[in-house]
């Protein structure tokens, strides 16, 4: 089995043991997890073991870390071992315990990752694993990306135990005298793996006895063909997409041209939590002209904005409220709410250069009457903007600009004490604050 092991690891592009990787091995006290150590420690790695203790079983939980913590001795390596109140943490978020479960022990194990510079975070999922993880997915109706099964490596996440079936890590266990825990949840048939491993799975291997084989085939066709078209989506999305400092803006004529349009908009708005299932909603708005029309996710808006899709980050809880206002004082040299700015004082030389960056603001320190203020712009806001000699309102401006509409509601002004409106931050300066010939001082403010 370590040969095995050994040819996988190099097959796979794995770090080898005399590569001096610094692992983190993940330890639940289960026979899979307890062999992968054993196997990593025979082939000479440096490695660390973590235990999640998700405090779900009783006592039996404590018994689990206890046992970890004791092969780590027996390894001579450290432990990291942490206890979280995982029921709690589903209640709270809405989530099924096990969801909780991964969310908790993969953002702890990143944790470590970067406190303690491990390049790698192992863990013991095996063949029938793959296999059942295909098979809940395909029940599950779920996109190509999950249907590719688990992958052997996955940001520092890595699994170098997919080469071997259960019966397998059983037998090598039993050979090399090692103790393990047991899970009594794994035979519960009120969980879904369970119940695929229990019931759905012999129940396919009687009818057709190559069940396993062709299930692991499939997923490898299939984790191809996605990494296929990953390769023609990242060729694809500079045609359609631009991508500003507070959006993204797709063009909904050019997606209309290619096929299947339902697969290349899903791709493209997958990573800001979009659900395949609302993509022919979003597809029917866009034929039927629907402006103005939203579609939310957990972390996104996208609005229907005539010719083009935009997409915004939902609006945070510290936003400012309509009416708020944030003061900055003469002298002030940041603004960290709600936005970002750093403030500069200078003296006029004659071989400054105005900087052209619409998120930089170079204004006449002199005409400025400080406290100045920054608000959300109103309806009925007006202001020179540069360049011009008469007013504008600034939803006039807007319109002309084609700023998207969901963007209009996160435009922050800067105000002089006098309410004229000094910056439309971002975007431009009033010309009545604008540097000329006679200004001798300058404050630069510079939105990041």
């Amino acid at each position: 089995m370590i040969e095995k092991f050994l040819e996988f690891i190099k097959n796979n592009n794995l770090p080898l043991p005399d590569d001096n990787f610094n692992l983190l091995l993940a330890v639940s006290g289960g026979v899979d997890s307890v062999v992968m150590c054993d196997i990593f420690h025979k082939t000479g790695y440096k490695f660390s073991i973590t235990h999640a203790n998700f405090l779900l079983r009783g006592n039996d939980s404590y018994l689990d870390q206890e046992f970890v913590e004791n092969l780590a001795s027996k390894y001579n390596v450290k432990c990291f071992s942490k206890k979280f109140n995982t029921a709690e943490y589903a209640k709270n978020n809405g989530i099924s315990i096990q969801m909780a479960a991964r969310e908790l022990r993969f953002k702890w194990f990143y944790d470590l990752c970067d406190e303690f510079s491990f390049q790698y975070v192992a863990t013991a999922h095996h063949l029938d694993d793959q296999i059942e993880t295909f098979l809940i997915n395909l029940l599950r109706g779920s996109n190509l990306n999950a249907l590719g099964g688990i992958k052997v490596i996955s940001g520092k996440i890595i699994h170098p135990m997919l080469f071997t079936y259960k019966t397998e890590i059983l037998k090598y266990a039993k050979n090399n005298n090692l103790t393990f825990r047991e899970d009594a949840t794994n035979n519960s048939l009120k969980y879904l793996r369970n119940k695929i491993r229990k019931q759905l799975l012999p129940t396919m291997k009687e009818i057709y006895p190559e069940t396993e084989n062709s299930i692991l085939s499939s997923t490898q066709k299939i984790s191809e063909a996605v990494e296929f078209i990953d390769n023609i989506i990242v060729k694809t999305k500079p045609k359609l997409i631009k991508q500003y400092n507070d959006y993204l803006e797709i063009d909904t004529n050019k997606l209309k041209k290619l096929s299947p349009v339902k697969l290349y908009l899903f791709e493209f708005i997958k990573i800001y939590g979009f659900k395949y299932n609302i993509i022919d909603n979003i597809l029917t708005t866009i034929y039927n002209k629907n402006s103005g029309k939203k579609f939310l996710s957990t972390t996104h808006c996208l609005v229907i904005d005539r010719d083009k899709i935009i997409i915004t980050e939902l609006k945070k809880k510290n936003d400012l409220a309509d009416n708020d206002e944030i003061i900055i004082n003469n002298g002030d040299l940041n603004i960290l709410h709600p936005i970002k700015l750093n403030i500069t004082y200078l003296e006029r030389k004659n071989d400054f250069i105005i900087p052209t960056d619409s998120n930089i603001a170079c204004l006449d320190y002199e005409k400025l009457k400080f406290p100045l203020k920054i608000r959300k712009w109103q309806n009925g806001d007006k202001f020179f903007p540069l360049g011009m000699k008469k007013s504008q309102k600034i939803s006039d401006f807007l319109i002309n600009n084609k700023i998207p509409v969901t963007f209009k509601n996160n435009i922050y002004l800067f105000c002089s004490n006098d309410n004229n409106i000094v910056w439309l931050i971002g975007m431009r300066i009033d010309d009545r604050y604008k540097i000329t010939d006679s200004t001798k001082k300058i404050c630069i403010f510079q939105k990041y």
